[in-house]
C-alpha cells in the first residue's frame, strides 16, 4: 500500500466523523447499486448527483485534518493539498457532467405535452433512443475525470449497465485514459499517474496555484494534429522554457527536462496517439504551475529515424532516453524530416483555444531576428 493509499485511508477512515469546529458536517449519503432495476435518465442524474456529494464530503473531511496540526505531518500536508486540489478540479467536471444531463433530460418535459396522440408512443421511443444515446456519451467521461480509484470499478459498472440496458452499440467508446492522479509525495518529489505512466516531478519552491480561468482553459483546449496520421506510438517531450531561452528556438526545440526528478539531461516519453490529449493537459496542469513557458516537442518515429538514433539514444517500453545530447542535437537541427517533428510553444498567459502543433521549420522562423530595410 503507498503513502497515498495509507492517508487516504486515515484521513476517509469509516466516513463517519464529525469534523471540528462549528461547520455543520456534509451531507452523508451511499452510493446506491442496483444491478437488476433497468436504469432510466433519471438515474443516471441522481448517480452524477451522488459522485458530486461524494466528492464535495472527501474534499470537505480532508480539509478538516489538514487544520488539525496533531494529524498531519508537514509531508502528509504537502500530498493532501495536491489531492485537494485534483478533486476540486474533477468537482467541477462533474458539474458541468450533471448540467449537461439536466440540459438534455428537458426535452421530456416538452414530450409528455404530446402524450394525447395517437403516434405518442413512437415519438415516446424515437426521443427516448435519442435521448439515451447522448445521456451515455455524457455520462461516460465521467471515466477520465474521476480521480478516487475506489470509485474506478463502480463507475465502470455503472457505464456497462447503461450500455446493455439502452443497448447502445459497442461501437460507442468509453473513455480507457485515467485523467491525471497524485500518487505519492515525498520532500524531494510528487509522483503522478497519467493511464499506466508514472511521471516524478521535482518539488518545486516557486509553484504558484493555476486560476480558475487557466485551469479552465486547460480543460477546454482543442488539441489540433491529424490523429488519423500518427503511428499508433510517438515520442514527447516537454520543457520548461526560462525568458532567456526564447530566443534560442530560433535554432533548436531541444531543451533538458529540467522538473522530472529521476531524468538528468533530455528523454521523451513513449505515448499512444489516444493518450495524447489527456498527456498534454496533465503536463499543462502541472508543469504551467512551476513556469510561465513551455514547449512540447512530438517525434514520429518510424523505422529511418530509429536506425539514424540509434547509437546516441537508447528506447525502452515507455521512454527514449539521449545518451548523446550534442549528437542528437545535431541529428534535430538537420536531419529530422519536417513531418516527422512536431512542436509547440505555450505562454501560460496567453492559452489558445485551439493548441495546433508546427512543424519544427516553423517554430524556428517565428524567433528569427526580423530586420527591417530603412
Amino acid at each position: 500500500m503507498g503513502l497515498l493509499d495509507k492517508f487516504l485511508g486515515f484521513v476517509n477512515g469509516d466516513g463517519t466523523e464529525t469534523p471540528k469546529g462549528n461547520s455543520p458536517a456534509p451531507t452523508t449519503f451511499t452510493l446506491q447499486e442496483n444491478t437488476s432495476k433497468p436504469l432510466e435518465v433519471e438515474d443516471v442524474e441522481t448517480f452524477l448527483t451522488e459522485l458530486y456529494q461524494y466528492y464535495a464530503n472527501d474534499i470537505y473531511r480532508i480539509e478538516s485534518k489538514m487544520i488539525d496540526p496533531e494529524a498531519c505531518t508537514d509531508v502528509q500536508v504537502k500530498l493532501l493539498k495536491v489531492v485537494v486540489r485534483q478533486k476540486e478540479e474533477a468537482l467541477k467536471k462533474i458539474k458541468a457532467l450533471l448540467s449537461e444531463v439536466i440540459k438534455e433530460k428537458s426535452v421530456l418535459t416538452e414530450l409528455e405535452r404530446k402524450s394525447s396522440y395517437t403516434f405518442y408512443e413512437q415519438l415516446k421511443s424515437d426521443t427516448m433512443e435519442k435521448l439515451r444515446l447522448k445521456v451515455f456519451k455524457i455520462f461516460a467521461k465521467m471515466k477520465s475525470i474521476n480521480v478516487a480509484s475506489e470509485l474506478d470499478e463502480i463507475i465502470l459498472n455503472k457505464i456497462n449497465k447503461l450500455r446493455a440496458d439502452w443497448k447502445i452499440s459497442p461501437d460507442i467508446d468509453i473513455p480507457d485514459v485515467a485523467d491525471v492522479r497524485i500518487i505519492d509525495v515525498t520532500d524531494e518529489m510528487e509522483a503522478y499517474s497519467f493511464g499506466d505512466m508514472k511521471k516524478e516531478f521535482k518539488v518545486s519552491g516557486k509553484e504558484i496555484k493555476l486560476s480558475d480561468e487557466i485551469s479552465d482553459k486547460i480543460d477546454l483546449l482543442e488539441i489540433s494534429i491529424d490523429f488519423d496520421s500518427l503511428p499508433d506510438y510517438l515520442w514527447i517531450q516537454t520543457s520548461i522554457i526560462e525568458r532567456w531561452q526564447i530566443d534560442l528556438l530560433q535554432r533548436t526545440a531541444v531543451f533538458p527536462n529540467t522538473y522530472e526528478s529521476t531524468v538528468s539531461g533530455i528523454s521523451y516519453d513513449v505515448i499512444s496517439k489516444i493518450e495524447l490529449e489527456n498527456y498534454i493537459k496533465g503536463f499543462l496542469r502541472i508543469l504551467f504551475s512551476r513556469g510561465r513557458y513551455l514547449l512540447f516537442s512530438i517525434i514520429l518515429p518510424n523505422a529511418d529515424i530509429k536506425n539514424a538514433t540509434s547509437n546516441f539514444i537508447s528506447v525502452s517500453k515507455r521512454k527514449v532516453t539521449v545518451n548523446n545530447i550534442a549528437a542528437f542535437m545535431l541529428y534535430e537541427r538537420n536531419q529530422i524530416p519536417d513531418e516527422n517533428y512536431l512542436v509547440k510553444y505555450l505562454d501560460r498567459f496567453s492559452i489558445p483555444d485551439k493548441l495546433v502543433f508546427k512543424q519544427v521549420s516553423e517554430l524556428r522562423s517565428e524567433f528569427l531576428p526580423q530586420y527591417i530595410d530603412y
